[in-house]
């Protein structure tokens, strides 16, 4: 009898031979982790568990981070400069209601609608560009010259300097403080001095 290709699975869990190297295609296709697993049946921890105790694993984990970046940045990239094509199919139903003047069995006049119905269906094919892809991908390249920037300035009366002025109170308050945090820290250094001598 010969031996089987893969370990039988646990309570429908694929053996770790058995899940590996299809979770390593579907993450470097979409670079999805959540979307990798749930593709083999397995949880995130167990991805990380797995990195932690395989080097082979980890480093093949980020091969396939670094090729679905790869593959993102090129979809970046042609949406910000190519579009994306699209396709918007629409369709029109148009019914009429058309009054026909005819005679019943007897000879006598009676009218009787006659209903239409015409359905149109348009396609039209076009390109929307991705603005936001144009901007995300300018920022990437020259931060420089495309990242916000934000400055915050204060300054005091007439644009000097910020003046604070304490109460003789906090001044001693401030004092007390001080001299209780150097009491507390006393004990340190001289354990830190003596093992250094």
């Amino acid at each position: 009898m010969s031996e089987p290709e893969h370990e039988p699975s646990v309570g429908g869990r694929p053996r770790r031979s058995d899940w590996q190297e299809a979770f390593l295609e579907n993450f470097s296709t979409h670079g999805v982790q959540a979307w990798a697993c749930r593709s083999v049946n397995v949880s995130p921890d167990t991805v990380k568990r797995e990195r932690e105790r395989d080097a082979d694993f980890s480093a093949r984990f980020d091969e396939a981070f670094e090729t679905s970046t790869a593959v993102q940045e090129r979809r970046l990239v042609q949406w910000a400069t190519a579009g994306i094509p699209t396709e918007k199919t629409i369709e029109t139903t148009i019914t009429k209601v058309i009054p026909k003047l005819t005679t019943d069995a007897q000879g006598n006049p009676v009218t009787v609608n006659m209903t239409t119905t015409t359905t149109t269906t348009t396609t039209t094919r076009g390109v929307d560009l991705d603005v936001a892809a144009l901007i995300f991908l300018l920022k990437s390249r020259r931060p420089e010259v495309y990242r916000e920037r934000v400055s915050v300035e204060q300054s005091g009366v007439d644009g000097g300097p910020i003046r604070y002025e304490m109460t003789e109170k906090e001044v001693r308050a401030a004092d007390q403080e001080i001299s209780r945090l150097m009491d507390e820290l006393a004990p340190r250094r001289e354990a830190k001095a003596t093992r250094g001598a």
